[in-house]
């Protein structure tokens, strides 16, 4: 049986959805790329789920979209950081994710459209992130923050909490990271087990889009690059949101145990049958599972406030 095979009807479904970009997709060009996968969501009349207030503001050139249900408690706030191999993607492509997790909490949720590679290079994307954070925190100095983060968005996400701990000793409520990029020096059995072309998300993709992150500068060994290599100690308590199909399913399980090691409170869930980026497949198939996780994470992000 194929790795595909092995997909629930619906995530079969939604890696078909997910594999249409390549025919949107004019050429290897990041302009091209963030062209086609805009593309992609703006012609699959995807699911958008209502919230009460939905609120537009900026920060330092960058935009943010604030979803405020309103029957949601005042705390906490999540801070969602996109996915997009920090390359592409935006808080529109988003816009139905962060709805359902306001809506399922309810809770803020607050979505930053942070800068993009390569019209800027870490680390300062990651900093533009974490002078966000402390400006949400200075306007709301007693509300709980959890930063919540997927892939791209999950890698920046944990370093922004590193950076916030140690050049503040300022703590987070709490970290939601969802099938996240945590290193990107080392490859591991699951990157040849789901990277090989049946799905989505290739490793030889994987590879080219992190090489475009690290540029001819970046260290993939540095551990705000690389977090797994990082000191854990004292984070927040974290949650961990897995695919069981994703290239890069063993470098999650290995962050939980990292973060176990640490001292860190984790609750680590695997999700059957799923793929990387299944999060969207709510809004695209329907799927079960991703609307299971998402209620996850809204359960999470409201417990964090308690």
């Amino acid at each position: 049986m194929s790795v595909y095979d092995e997909l629930s009807p619906d995530m079969q479904a939604f890696a078909r959805y997910l594999k249409k970009a390549d025919d949107l997709i004019a050429s290897d060009a990041i302009e091209d790329v963030r062209l086609g996968t805009r593309r992609l969501r703006d012609e699959a009349g995807r699911r958008i789920p209502a919230v009460d207030n939905v609120e537009e503001g900026a920060f330092e050139g960058m935009r943010f979209r604030t979803y405020r249900p309103a029957t949601a408690p005042g705390v906490p706030t999540v801070i969602y950081l996109h996915g997009g191999a920090w390359s592409h993607l935006d808080i529109d492509v988003y816009d139905p994710i962060m709805r359902q997790v306001a809506a399922d909490g309810p809770v803020r949720v607050i979505g930053l459209e942070y800068p993009l590679v390569p019209e800027v290079r870490f680390p300062a994307n990651m900093e533009a992130c974490v002078r966000f954070v402390r400006h949400v925190m200075a306007r709301e100095p007693n509300t709980p923050i959890v930063l919540m983060g997927d892939s791209a968005g999950a890698n920046l996400a944990i370093g922004t909490a590193i950076l916030l701990r140690d050049r503040y000793k300022t703590q987070l409520a709490g970290l939601a990271l969802i099938y996240g990029g945590f290193d990107l020096e080392n490859e591991r059995e699951s990157d040849s087990r789901y990277g090989g072309g049946e799905l989505p998300m290739t490793t030889e993709g994987v590879r080219a889009s992190q090489a475009f992150y690290l540029g001819k500068d970046g260290d993939p060994a540095n551990p705000l690059i690389s977090p797994i290599k990082a000191d854990l100690r004292g984070l927040p308590p974290t949650f961990l949101s897995v695919a069981s199909h994703d290239n890069l399913y063993d470098e999650n399980i290995e962050m939980a145990r990292q973060l176990g090691y640490a001292g860190v409170a984790v609750e680590l869930k695997i999700y059957p049958r799923a793929i990387h980026g299944f999060l969207e497949a709510w809004s695209v198939t329907g799927s079960p599972i991703a609307k299971t996780a998402l209620e996850d994470l809204a359960r999470f992000s409201v417990s964090r406030g308690r």
